[in-house]
Parts: C-alpha cells; sequence; structure tokens
C-alpha cells in the first residue's frame, strides 16, 4: 500500500504525530500547524496504524520507544510498506541510537528536547527531499521576511516604508537560494556552485564580496551581521524567518 501524500495548493502537508506524551504531542502540532501544516496525532501504535490505514499523511513524526512497541521496527515498517517519510524525535540521544535510526529508514532523527524551529527547518528538509512541499517561488509571488518583502518576479526588495531596492542578477540569484534554505549553513563552495555552476577557487573572494554588497542593501543597521551570518571557515547562513508574503490592499474597495 503506497499512502503517499501530496501538499495540498496552498503547501500543506498532512503530518502525523506520533508521541506518548501528550504535551509533546501538542507541542508538535503546534509547531508544525504554525509552519502550515495539517496535523493528526496518534498516542499509541494501535492509534498510528488506524490512521496510517484510512488516511494519506506526507510525513509522520514517531517516537521510540512507542507504546510499548519496537519503535525502529515501526519506522522500518512505515518507510517499507507505506512509503512514508518518517523523522524520530525522542529522548534516546545516543549517536548510537541515531545510528539505528537511521538504519531503520528513518529520514531524520532529533532529540529531545527539541526546538520548535528545528523541527520545522528538519520536516520541511524531508518534505523537499521528497518532492511533497512546492518550492516557495510555486507557493507565491512574494516572500516577506524582517518586515521585507522579497518581489520575486520584480527581483526587488520592498522595505517597510515601501522603498524598493533593486538587485543585480547575482544578488537575487544569492538572496534566493538563502530564502530557499533559511536556518541551513551553506557552504561557500556550495553557493558558487548554485551561482555560477562550476567550482570555487579557494582563493577567490569574490562571493565574499556580492554576499557584503546584499548585506549593505537589506541592512539598515550595518553594525552587525543581520540576517546573513558567517560561520567561520564554512560559509553563511540566513537566520530569518521567511513566509510567502500576505499582500494587503491598501484601498479596501480594490479586488485581487
Amino acid at each position: 500500500m503506497d499512502d503517499a501524500g501530496k501538499a495540498d495548493e496552498n503547501g500543506s502537508c498532512r503530518i502525523l504525530v506520533a508521541d506518548e506524551d501528550e504535551t509533546v504531542r501538542r507541542s508538535l502540532c503546534q509547531a508544525l500547524s504554525d509552519a502550515g501544516h495539517l496535523t493528526v496525532s496518534a498516542s499509541n501504535r494501535s492509534e498510528l496504524m488506524d490512521l496510517i490505514d484510512g488516511q494519506a499523511f506526507d510525513l509522520v513524526t514517531l517516537d521510540i520507544p512507542f507504546g510499548g512497541d519496537d519503535g525502529l521496527a515501526l519506522a522500518h515498517s512505515l518507510r517499507m510498506h507505506h512509503n512514508i517519510p518518517v523523522i524520530i524525535i525522542t529522548a534516546q540521544a545516543d549517536p548510537m541510537d541515531r545510528v539505528a535510526g537511521l538504519e531503520a529508514g528513518a529520514d531524520d532523527y532529533i532529540a529531545k528536547p527539541f526546538h520548535a524551529r528545528e523541527v520545522e527547518i528538519r520536516v520541511r528538509s524531508v518534505l523537499e527531499r521528497y518532492g511533497r512541499l512546492p518550492h516557495p517561488h510555486e507557493l507565491a509571488g512574494e516572500l516577506s521576511f524582517d518586515h521585507t518583502v522579497f518581489n520575486l518576479m520584480r527581483r526587488i526588495l520592498r522595505k517597510s516604508d515601501n522603498q524598493e531596492i533593486h538587485l543585480t542578477e547575482t544578488e537575487f540569484k544569492l538572496l534566493a537560494l538563502f530564502l530557499d534554505n533559511p536556518g541551513r549553513i551553506l557552504s561557500r563552495d556550495e553557493i558558487w556552485q548554485k551561482l555560477r555552476g562550476r567550482n570555487r577557487n579557494p582563493l577567490d573572494r569574490t562571493l565574499d564580496g556580492h554576499i557584503a554588497h546584499l548585506r549593505e542593501k537589506m541592512e539598515a543597521d550595518q553594525s552587525n551581521e543581520g540576517l546573513i551570518r558567517s560561520v567561520r571557515g564554512v560559509g553563511y547562513v540566513f537566520v530569518g524567518d521567511v513566509r510567502p508574503a500576505v499582500r494587503v490592499p491598501s484601498d479596501p474597495d480594490e479586488k485581487s
């Protein structure tokens, strides 16, 4: 049986949260709902399997052990027989437990206590890997972050005071890459490969110059790194909260 789901037209995915702890279930459901997903929860194996057999889900978060059952065997079954991505979220934080979980077929492994933002990012990463989450460019012509709107069609930034900032081709590609990967550290080599389609010369500092110019356009306060932060010896990470922009008409009678 293949219960593979698909995000709806708004980009919402159906996620099944399986955990014995009611507090954890509520916390996970809240975090994933805030991220725009539809959530259903199960407190034991019987509930989980009834839901799996009756509905289509895009992903399952699974605690181990779960209801006295072998959570690893359950994760393996979900992946092999139902083709559903699985993220294990558990208090078993030993490195060998993580290895066992991944070997059982889990797509990711998160140790408790967890941060809601980390769960959101990891869930999105797995959903994108399986093609179940539309690319942000498919969901909206505009993305918002830190009181700024990024218009993908016009390739401009619009600040909260409606000031428009035009981007060069390279700056546009850089920002689009960062907004597609919020919270994920991107190496200089990976960024350069995405921009130019070729390997980067380790002595070439051109990329750092492009990012410096992009920062100048994005950040009013240049005294700190702001949203695009350097990771020493590795690359850069975008730390803003990225969401599809909601356009509010300035004229009450204006129609979309």
